[in-house]
């Protein structure tokens, strides 16, 4: 079972972006968090295994993870939802090539990624980031919202995780 991470921890008058959506947590402590839970650790490792792919060309530091992967009520998400941040290591490539390929491993995955140039137009990077939050706040017709709605994770990774 997922930790509660709320949208906001507190009244919405009362909160700042300390105590809101997304939660800042290390790859590390997002695994211990969800270390009994077989289908999270799983789609983790798998994430994982994808940033790897990832660093040949490009630096992977952080991820926005949404869906049902953070929702508590969920006892087996179907998947994780997440935008993968990247750099390219080398300004002069664009890791086209590397991009499609990942994004085939994710698929494979059970990993719903888009992947967000860290690199490009700051207005990319901050249109991009509100699509993601928006879309993993969004309710599919019909569906009944959890309660409470969840927040996202805002999971960094460092050396070691990729």
């Amino acid at each position: 079972m997922m930790a509660d991470f709320p949208r906001f921890r507190d009244a919405i008058e009362r909160c700042g972006p300390q105590q809101s959506s997304p939660h800042p947590m290390t790859f590390s402590e997002l695994r211990r968090l969800v270390e009994h839970d077989a289908r999270r650790s799983e789609l983790l490792i798998r994430l994982l295994a994808l940033c790897r792919h990832m660093a040949g060309e490009m630096r992977v530091p952080c991820a926005l993870i949404g869906g049902s992967f953070v929702q508590p009520h969920r006892a087996v998400p179907k998947d994780l939802d997440c935008a993968l941040y990247y750099a390219m290591r080398d300004p002069a490539r664009t890791g086209q090539d590397r991009l499609r390929a990942a994004w085939r491993i994710a698929a494979d995955s059970g990993i719903d990624a888009r992947f967000i140039p860290l690199d490009a137009d700051p207005l990319v990077l901050i249109r991009m980031t509100a699509f993601m939050t928006s879309l993993y706040h969004a309710h599919r017709p019909g569906a009944r919202p959890p309660t409470p709605e969840p927040g996202l994770l805002l999971v960094s990774f460092d050396e070691h995780d990729s």
